[in-house]
């Protein structure tokens, strides 16, 4: 059984990346539109066995409109459709009873609905649904007078299996959220030992051209990462699987959140040293501060990893006393060799909060408790 159980887990957890595809469409896009049609024909079967209706539209209309990909945006559509279809059966027959039907009484019943929902912030999965639920009834209860109930019941039932469907059959999507924090993380590393490859040689144009190059890489990387893990982590709510994944995806984030700082500032740093992009001599010392930040950065990432390791985490501490000792030579070294150009100051001494703000972060991550 314990092995059954780990082949669905692993079957699950291809389905969920963004890479496989079927065609032009990845293969999560085809197997939420399956979720989607089982959905449909069960509450369709549910329905008819139930007797509510021959052709119960509304319960398979139910699960195509709310069901989403992930457990948590289901059950909120869920509830915005379903209160919804209630208010708007409710004031349909009210109206109705009372009035009957005529343009003015539509007019009213759309009016009435939308501010409802309005009010009541149901959001796209109800934004309408109080008005079209009122317009239906008025139109089908002369001829169907059981509709209204009808409606209710259908809608309550095609949102019961659509959620029962989606909480069995969707899986944690966290691979995606992991290979962009990991391509960020080296992406980081990318820019800084660049970075310290060019002054060591002497900063140059075509240091500057390429540096930019990565650095808005970084920036990119940083945006898109950030909307990965709020992605994942959407998936994970209400997902009975999700606790498996869950210590991946903090350790993802916290990739992240110690990096998106660093690839803003990284951002900036560059574009002032492209300010004048004339040759300049070698500066081996700077050149050491970057590589030793480029380093605790790595170190930092495989702390992540494997946060229990004690030797990992000797590593990143080793490799952030090495930064430190080579940011106060560095700090040192500009300052007694710039005191008279300040030109040098404005355009190179902004690699020392750059460097500084890698080291805080990284401290700041280790302290964050991940174990």
């Amino acid at each position: 059984m314990a092995d059954v159980k780990g082949q669905w887990s692993s079957w699950l957890s291809v389905l969920a990346t963004d890479r496989t595809r079927v065609g032009t469409l990845r293969l999560t896009e085809v197997m939420h539109a399956a979720r989607v049609t089982v959905a449909v024909v069960i509450s369709w079967w549910i329905a008819e066995l139930a007797g509510l209706s021959s052709a119960p539209y509304m319960a398979s209309l139910a699960c195509l409109l709310y069901m989403q990909p992930s457990v948590y945006e289901s059950f909120t559509r869920a509830v915005q459709r379903l209160v919804g279809v209630v208010l708007g059966v409710g004031l349909g027959v009210a109206v109705f009873t009372i009035t009957g039907v005529n343009a003015l009484v539509v007019g009213l019943v759309v009016f009435v609905g939308i501010l409802a929902a309005t009010v009541l912030r149901l959001g796209p999965g109800g934004s309408v649904q109080i008005a079209v639920s009122g317009l239906i009834v008025l139109a089908i209860t002369t001829a169907n007078p059981g509709y209204p109930g009808q409606r209710i019941l259908e809608t309550m039932l095609g949102v019961g299996v659509g959620l029962a469907v989606v909480t069995v059959t969707a899986p944690p999507t966290v691979g995606p959220a992991e290979r962009a924090a990991a391509s960020l993380l080296s992406q980081a590393v990318l820019v800084l030992s660049t970075l310290g490859q060019g002054l060591a040689q002497g900063w140059s144009p075509g240091s500057a051209e390429m540096i930019t190059e990565h650095a808005r890489e970084l920036r990119d990387l940083s945006d898109e990462a950030r909307v990965s893990i709020e992605r994942a982590s959407e998936s994970l709510r209400f997902n009975p699987r999700g606790r498996s994944a869950r210590q991946s995806l903090t350790q993802a984030r916290l990739k992240v959140e110690t990096l998106h700082p660093v690839s803003r500032r990284a951002m900036t740093t560059v574009n002032v040293l492209n300010e004048g992009t004339g040759e300049t001599a070698p500066m081996p010392i700077l050149s050491q501060l970057l590589t030793e930040s480029a380093r605790v950065i790595d170190a930092y990432g495989a702390w992540c990893d494997s946060p229990a390791d004690v030797e990992t985490r000797r590593g990143v501490d080793a490799h952030l006393a090495a930064a430190d000792k080579a940011w106060s030579a560095a700090s040192t070294a500009v300052e007694e060799r710039w005191k008279e150009r300040p030109e040098r100051w404005l355009r190179f001494g902004m690699l020392l909060p750059l460097c500084g703000l890698v080291t805080t972060q990284v401290r700041r991550g280790l302290d964050s408790g991940l174990m």
